[in-house]
Order: structure tokens, then C-alpha cells, then sequence
């Protein structure tokens, strides 16, 4: 009887090693940028941004929830590498770890949300669209461009453990930048403007060249952008023939030669709309960097009139002593706001839909259309917000 139970524990002994061994094989063969699930990550591609100095990343002053858990010392960061930390609202991406993706096109959008999100009604997929299904944007821009990364901005508090479809999303994380009494308000475009810059002064510190497009999350890209790129700009922006907001943030683009002149045009209009806010706080509004574009770049009428033509235009903005180059891309082609048969998009030669406002569920129509014919089927499409 005791030999029979000895073979039992030896038998056991073996099957538990060979279980432990091959978790910690799939743990190791986890691709580095497969986000949000709370598992344990391999400290080489978990970044946090209390490791580096700088606009928008400083320290914090006392730990917090979102801090990794057993965290080496930074000084020993770079000798405990293949340690493992766990982070509990999803790890950050390392500027290193984008220079080192490869990417040919960066799309990144801005995101942030309340503790434990929005209240979801009975079959809502956009939580009522306080939040879109943001899966679409990032899956869109990889389906028409191979090779491009895909990216959250984002604070240190919001969670994105429980959120779906996000796997091979960067996630760049920003302390000290968002105000979080501004989720759910109008002036949560102002912390968007400033989350905005710090990621782009990011950019240019650590030379990450290549192209960015920063994206509102109701964006579905139905086709291939990059010939935005083969122009000369300091910052691109989409215009429509609009007399009150002329200027449509749901697009914009920062050319991989031109960060640190984007980073400054960023700065100057964030500077100007904090001193009009001080004047008057109504400027802190939904369509508040709207208007503050529009205060740098030009005057809304002359705007309204060059987006009318439906061409690309080169703008020379002079402001506090700086001078930009400022392209201006025709939004019906760029940042169309979806209604009509899929036919009038072949026609146009349309290649951004934006989903704004109240249509953020029929997002749906036009990319499920695209995963499943490309954009022939989007064309094809009787209605493409239906």
C-alpha cells in the first residue's frame, strides 16, 4: 500500500512541474503588446511613466492602485528584466518599445473613462454612445494600412482590463496631464488637447519618426491614407465649408519629419485657448478646440471658403513668434460624416467616416462591411449608417 501511494506522489510531482512549465511557455511566447487582460507581463515591455522625467510625466508623489505591482527599483529596471510585474488597468507601451515595432503609420486616439465606465442598457454596444466601440477605429486603420501600430491615450487611472477587442493596442499612459473632474463635461476636449501634445512631445524626445494620425474613437477608415504624407506640413487638419467651426479635430496629422514643429504648434494652441478660458469659461466647451484651431489658424470665414473648394490647402500661420506650415485636408473626403448609399463614397473617393455625435452604433454597418469585402462591399452598401 505504501509503495502504491509513494508512485501516486511521485506521478503528481511530475504532472504539476509539467503543468507550471508550460504556463510559464505560454507566458513567454505572449506577443509584447497584447494589452488589457491583467495577467503577468514580463517587466521588459511594461513601462510606467514614473520612469521618465519630462512634460507630462512626472512621478507621482504616493503609490496608487494603477502603480505595478512588486515593481523593480528603476535603477535596477534594466538587470531584472526578465522579472515579471503585474499591472491591473493594463500595462504602458515604452517609447522604445514603438520605435522598435516597425511601425509604417501610427493611428492614436484619446480615451479615458469614469471609474467602471458608463452604464450599459439592454443590448447597447456603445454604452448609450458615451463611448464608442472603439475596436473599430484601431481594426479599421490596420485592416486598410499592414504594417501600422494602433494606440490609446490615455491617464493612470482608467481601466481597460474588462474592454474587448483592444489586443495589439498600445496604450500610452500620461500622469499629471488629465483632470478627471472633466470626464463626462464639455471641457474634456481641453484635456484631450493637452493629452494630445504631451504625446507628441513624447514623440519628438524619443525620435519616434513616423507618421501619426490622432483619431476620435468613432472613426471608421474605409481606405488607404498615407498620400497625406507625401506633402509638406507642419500639422494637418481637416476643414469644412462651416462658417461657426470650420475646423473638424476629429482628424488630424503630424508629419514624422515635422514632431517637434508639430509639438509647438500643439503648445501654441493650448497656451491660447487656457488664456481665452480665463476671460471666459464658455469656451470650454464640446467644440472649444474647435475654435481654438480656428483662433491660430485663421479666420473662420476664409477657412469655411477654402474647405468649400474640396482641395488641399497650405496655410502659413504666424503666432507668438513661431510660423507653421498648416495643411488643410478636405473633410468630406477625410472625416466624412457618414449618411447616403455606399455608392456616394466610390463617387467622392471618401476614405474616413466619422461617426459623430449620435451615430456612433452604426459604426458597425460600414466596418463589418469592410472586414468582410474591403471597401468594394462599403461601396456597395445601400445605406452606410443604417
Amino acid at each position: 500500500m505504501l509503495s502504491v501511494r509513494l508512485l501516486f506522489l511521485i506521478c503528481s510531482c511530475i504532472l504539476f512541474g509539467s503543468v507550471v512549465n508550460a504556463l510559464k511557455d505560454q507566458d513567454d511566447a505572449a506577443p509584447v503588446n497584447t494589452l488589457l487582460t491583467g495577467r503577468r507581463l514580463a517587466s521588459a515591455s511594461s513601462w510606467h511613466p514614473s520612469r521618465y522625467k519630462g512634460r507630462g510625466h512626472e512621478e507621482s508623489t504616493s503609490a496608487t492602485a494603477m502603480d505595478p505591482v512588486d515593481e523593480p527599483s528603476v535603477a535596477g529596471a534594466e538587470s531584472q528584466a526578465a522579472a515579471d510585474v503585474y499591472a491591473p488597468f493594463g500595462y504602458g507601451t515604452s517609447p522604445d518599445e514603438v520605435k522598435q515595432s516597425g511601425c509604417t503609420i501610427l493611428f492614436v486616439a484619446f480615451f479615458v473613462s469614469k471609474p467602471g465606465g458608463f452604464k450599459r442598457g439592454k443590448g447597447e454596444r456603445c454604452n448609450g454612445c458615451h463611448e464608442s466601440p472603439m475596436h473599430i477605429t484601431f481594426d479599421s486603420a490596420k485592416i486598410t494600412h499592414p504594417g501600422a501600430c494602433v494606440g490609446i491615450l490615455t491617464d493612470m487611472e482608467t481601466d481597460f482590463t474588462k474592454l474587448k477587442g483592444l489586443s495589439g493596442v498600445h496604450l500610452h499612459r500620461f500622469a499629471n496631464v488629465v483632470n478627471r473632474e472633466s470626464i463626462g463635461k464639455p471641457s474634456l476636449m481641453y484635456e484631450r488637447m493637452k493629452t494630445y501634445r504631451a504625446f507628441v512631445d513624447r514623440a519628438a524626445e524619443h525620435n519616434f519618426n513616423v507618421d501619426i494620425v490622432l483619431l476620435d474613437t468613432d472613426i471608421v477608415i474605409i481606405d488607404n491614407i498615407k498620400e497625406l504624407f507625401s506633402k509638406e506640413f507642419d500639422y494637418g487638419l481637416s476643414v469644412r465649408p462651416n462658417d461657426s467651426y470650420p475646423i473638424q479635430g476629429g482628424v488630424q496629422l503630424v508629419h514624422r519629419s515635422k514632431i517637434k514643429e508639430a509639438s509647438k504648434f500643439l503648445q501654441t494652441v493650448e497656451e491660447k485657448w487656457a488664456k481665452a478660458a480665463e476671460v471666459s469659461s464658455r469656451v470650454m466647451s464640446f467644440t472649444g478646440d474647435q475654435k481654438a484651431y480656428a483662433d491660430v489658424v485663421g479666420d473662420v470665414k476664409s477657412l469655411a471658403k477654402i474647405a468649400s473648394k474640396g482641395k488641399f490647402a497650405n496655410v502659413n500661420v504666424k503666432a507668438d513668434g513661431n510660423q507653421f506650415n498648416v495643411m488643410l485636408i478636405p473633410a468630406d473626403k477625410y472625416n466624412r460624416t457618414p449618411g447616403g448609399p455606399g455608392s456616394g463614397l466610390k463617387r467622392d473617393q471618401v476614405k474616413v467616416l466619422h461617426y459623430k455625435g449620435g451615430r456612433k452604433e452604426k459604426m458597425y454597418v460600414s466596418y463589418n462591411a469592410l472586414k468582410k469585402g474591403g471597401l468594394k462591399a462599403v461601396w456597395g452598401l445601400k445605406s452606410i449608417s443604417r
